[in-house]
C-alpha cells in the first residue's frame, strides 16, 4: 500500500470535471498519486489530462438491480487491489455504498465518504420509493460501519444521518460545501442592465422546475420587462413538460450550457426553487460572481444563502412571496449592491476551494478539520461538537 496514493470513486465523469478538479489539483500539489474510478467514459480524455490515473467501471447510478450491485462491487474491489491506495474518497450514493464495502473487503480502512445531498432515495413519494429508501438506508448503515469519516455539507443532513443511526456521530464532520475557485469565478460588481432572472438546474421534479415556471408566470403578469431563463439538461422532466411556459413567453429554455459563468454575470439575479440541496455548488458560483440569490428556505440552500445578507429566502411553496422578492431585488439597486458584495465576501472568506481543500486535507491526514460558518467562526471536531473561538459550547 502506497502511503501517498489516493483514490476517488465517483458516479460519473462529468462530476469529476465539474466538481472535483480543484481537489484533484490540490492533492497532486501535496504529492499524492491520484486515481479516479468513474461509471462512464464520456469525459475520459479530459480527466486523464488532469494528471490522474483513470479506471472506468461502467454502471448506472440509478439502477437497483442486486446482481449489478454485486458485479459492480467485484469490479471496484479488483480496481482497489490494483491501485493499492492508502486513502479512498467516495462521492454520492452508489460509490459511497459499493465503494466503501469494496474497500473494507480489500482491507482499506482510511475511507472518507461524502454525503453531498440526500437525493431521491430520501425524498420518497410512492410505496415503491419508500421501499427503495429503506434498502438504501440499510446499505448505508452497512457501508458506513467500515469508513473512518463521513463528510456532510449541511447540518440537517448530518443530524438526520446521526438520528437514524446511519452513521456514528464520532465519524461525522461538516464542511462549507465542496469549495469554489474564487479566482476562476471573478467578481462582477456591475449592476446588469438586462432584467434577467436565471436558474441553473437539471430538469428534475425535486429541483422545483415547475415552481420556477409558475413563479415566472406570476411575475410576468405584473412586469413584462423581466425575463426568465432556465438552463439545465433534460432528465425526469423534458422540454415537453415546460413547453406551455415557453410558448407563453414566461420563460426561455437554454438546455445544458458550458457557459455558466457568462450566463450568471449577465443575469441580475439567480433563483433556486429546489426542494432540498446539499450545499449548492451553482449557488456558490453565483455568489462568487456577485449575483444575489432568491431561494426557497429549505435544507442546504438555507446553509448557503443568508437571508438579507447574501440573498433572500422564501418560505417553501410560497410562490407569491417568491415573485415579490424577485421584483424587489430586480428594482432595488442599493439592496442588490449590498447582497452582491456580501455574497462575494462570504465565498472568499468561507468557501474558497483553498480553504475547503485544506479542511479536507486535515480529514485525510488525521481526521480533524476546522470549519467556520458564514455568521460565526466555529470549530467542528470529529465528534460533531462545536465551540466558538473563546472555547464555549
Amino acid at each position: 500500500m502506497n502511503k501517498k496514493t489516493i483514490l476517488l470513486i465517483c458516479n460519473s465523469s462529468s462530476t469529476v470535471i465539474n466538481f472535483r478538479k480543484e481537489l484533484i489539483f490540490f492533492l497532486l500539489e501535496k504529492g499524492y498519486s491520484v486515481n479516479v474510478i468513474v461509471g462512464d467514459d464520456k469525459r475520459e480524455n479530459e480527466i486523464k489530462q488532469l494528471g490522474v490515473s483513470l479506471f472506468v467501471v461502467k454502471f448506472e447510478n440509478r439502477s437497483i438491480n442486486p446482481f449489478s450491485f454485486l458485479a459492480l462491487k467485484r469490479k471496484i474491489k479488483s480496481a482497489i487491489k490494483e491501485i493499492s491506495p492508502s486513502c479512498i474518497l467516495t462521492f454520492q450514493v452508489k460509490p459511497n455504498i459499493v465503494g466503501s464495502l469494496a474497500a473494507k473487503k480489500c482491507g482499506v480502512r482510511n475511507v472518507i465518504s461524502f454525503v453531498e445531498g440526500l437525493g431521491d432515495p430520501f425524498q420518497p413519494h410512492t410505496l415503491f420509493q419508500k421501499g427503495i429508501s429503506k434498502i438504501v438506508i440499510f446499505l448505508y448503515k452497512m457501508a458506513f460501519r467500515g469508513v473512518r469519516n463521513v463528510v456532510f455539507l449541511n447540518k440537517d443532513d448530518k443530524k438526520g444521518f446521526i438520528s437514524r443511526h446511519i452513521v456514528d456521530e464520532k465519524k461525522a464532520v461538516l464542511i462549507n460545501g465542496i469549495g469554489i475557485d474564487t479566482k476562476k469565478y471573478a467578481f462582477s460588481p456591475d449592476f446588469p442592465e438586462r432584467k434577467t432572472v436565471s436558474m441553473f438546474a437539471r430538469l428534475l421534479v425535486n429541483k422545483g422546475i415547475i415552481d420556477f415556471c409558475k413563479i415566472a408566470s406570476l411575475v410576468k403578469k405584473q412586469r413584462k420587462d423581466i425575463s426568465f431563463e432556465l438552463y439545465g439538461e433534460e432528465s425526469q422532466l423534458t422540454m415537453k413538460d415546460i413547453e406551455p411556459y415557453i410558448k407563453s413567453g414566461d420563460i426561455t429554455y437554454g438546455g445544458y450550457t458550458n457557459n455558466v459563468s457568462e450566463k450568471i454575470a449577465n443575469s441580475r439575479l439567480i433563483v433556486s426553487t429546489s426542494y432540498r440541496e446539499g450545499f449548492s455548488r451553482v449557488l456558490l458560483e453565483c455568489m462568487a460572481i456577485g449575483r444575489p440569490v432568491v431561494s426557497y428556505d429549505v435544507v442546504g440552500n438555507k446553509d448557503t444563502v443568508k437571508n438579507g445578507e447574501t440573498g433572500l429566502l422564501v418560505p417553501f411553496g410560497d410562490m407569491d412571496d417568491f415573485a415579490k422578492k424577485i421584483i424587489l431585488l430586480v428594482d432595488d439597486h442599493e439592496l442588490w449592491m449590498k447582497l452582491s458584495q456580501n455574497a462575494r465576501k462570504a465565498c472568499e472568506e468561507e468557501c474558497d476551494s483553498n480553504i475547503i481543500n485544506n479542511q479536507l486535507f486535515g480529514i485525510i491526514e488525521n481526521g480533524k478539520q476546522k470549519r467556520s460558518t458564514f455568521s460565526t467562526s466555529t470549530i467542528i471536531d470529529t465528534n460533531g461538537q462545536g465551540k466558538n473561538e473563546s472555547g464555549s459550547r
